[in-house]
């Protein structure tokens, strides 16, 4: 079941999951964010006290009814917040699909987390040219700063930082991810047969990596990719296919399409 408090002084909703979400549950979740004029509102998903019977299909058909319905583009941040691991699943799945059709949505262990998130991604974009206007502070975890005031060698390390800071909390949670060789400027892991290779990468090339699938006669060609600054400065573009934003946007995007397309069969 969800229940939904809507902050229209915020531009927020909040949605507290309990018991089992349902395919039902979501699609309503969706539609009424549509029929309130709410859609660019920033959703905090709280499923803590939550578990889900959704399916893979279920999130397709979720992701296509947004298409099919959303005449008004342009869909608020999505922010999780659960530590149940079908839920966890779920929403990765949810999550590589939606980023793929155009959303920002990411997955959190705490509430305070995921609400710094939505803030940060609203403020953002309600004042595009605000990170221009000065350096940022480093918070506890560096999530905030500046990619305009760093230089390549510190962006290189927050980055590398970040990623390994989000993939050493999702193995605490998933036994099946394993760190296989760490450095300082390098780390692989596996998971359930396949395996994730990075580097900090040289020149403009600010972090390279490496997806390389399950050993089978019909298993994919391994997925390349690098990070640089994007042409204008002021963001990061994963290359060659991937988003451009700023280190959570890209992190967020590794670790979703890794835990993602590596679920046991």
């Amino acid at each position: 079941m969800l229940h939904v408090f809507r902050d229209d002084e915020r531009r927020r909703i909040t949605v507290t999951a309990t018991g089992t979400v349902s395919f039902v549950d979501l699609v309503t979740s969706v539609e009424r964010q549509l029929a309130g004029a709410a859609w660019g509102y920033a959703v905090l998903h709280d499923a803590r006290m939550a578990t889900t019977d959704v399916t893979a299909q279920d999130l397709s058909d979720v992701v296509g009814h947004i298409d099919d319905i959303a005449t008004v583009r342009g869909r608020g941040p999505v922010a999780v917040v659960s530590a149940d691991e079908r839920y966890l699943t779920t929403s990765q799945a949810y999550a590589y699909m939606l980023t793929r059709a155009g959303g920002r949505i990411a997955l959190f262990n705490t509430m305070a987390e995921a609400s710094e998130w939505l803030d940060r991604q609203v403020a953002e974009a309600e004042h595009p040219m605000s990170r221009t206007t000065g350096a940022r502070h480093r918070s506890n975890q560096g999530s905030t700063m500046s990619i305009s005031s760093l230089s390549d060698a510190e962006l290189r390390q927050h980055l590398f930082d970040r990623l390994a800071e989000r993939l050493e909390a999702a193995a605490g949670r998933d036994s099946a991810l394993t760190f296989m060789q760490r450095s300082q400027t390098a780390f692989s892991l596996g998971r359930n047969g396949n395996l994730l290779v990075v580097d900090q990468g040289e020149g403009m090339r600010l972090m390279r990596g490496q997806i390389k699938w399950t050993w089978t006669p019909d298993a994919d060609a391994p997925f390349t990719f690098s990070v640089a600054r994007s042409v204008h400065g002021q963001s990061l573009q994963m290359i060659p296919v991937g988003p451009e934003g700023d280190v959570d946007a890209i992190v967020n995007h590794i670790v979703q399409t890794f835990l993602t397309q590596t679920q046991a069969t």
